[in-house]
């Protein structure tokens, strides 16, 4: 019989078989890493502009933040600053479900003046690892009388 007429044998399709299989699981695993990264950088973003937005809401008040710190819910903190729409405040809580709020703020003197800056450290968390937070740290001057 002529071997250049008679096809592929079964041990080179299970051969090529098992070389795609390998070559699909390693694109498959490659894919999965991807998702994470990206549904990280994703939360790491919507932290920032939470953070940001509270932190805006705060500087806009026109008075100091109170020396101290308090945790929350994100979503109890977002609803109780600006939410207005109906039925918003039940997308927060889906949206930010687990997430939490962290705000410190600490009194800073500067030579010859007491208390004349606050500090004030927004931390937001969405996971339990180190890197599923986002800390925005913001200086601010002291409104006299508070």
């Amino acid at each position: 019989m002529n071997r250049a007429n008679s096809g592929f044998t079964l041990v080179e399709v299970a051969v090529a078989i098992a070389i795609l299989g390998v070559a699909l699981v390693a694109l498959v695993g490659l894919h999965t890493d991807n998702m994470g990264t990206y549904i990280n950088e994703r939360n790491r973003v919507q932290a920032a502009l939470a953070a940001k937005q509270i932190m805006s809401i705060i500087e806009a008040d026109n008075k100091s933040p109170g020396v101290g710190s308090e945790e929350r819910e994100l979503a109890d903190v977002l609803k109780d600053l600006a939410v207005d729409e109906i039925g918003a405040e039940q997308k927060l809580k889906e949206k930010y479900a687990g997430w939490t709020y962290e705000q410190e703020v600490q009194s800073l003197d500067l030579p010859l003046v007491e208390d004349a800056m606050r500090r004030v450290d927004i931390t937001i968390r969405w996971g339990d690892r180190i890197n599923e937070q986002f800390v925005l740290t913001y200086f601010m001057r002291t409104t006299p009388g508070t």
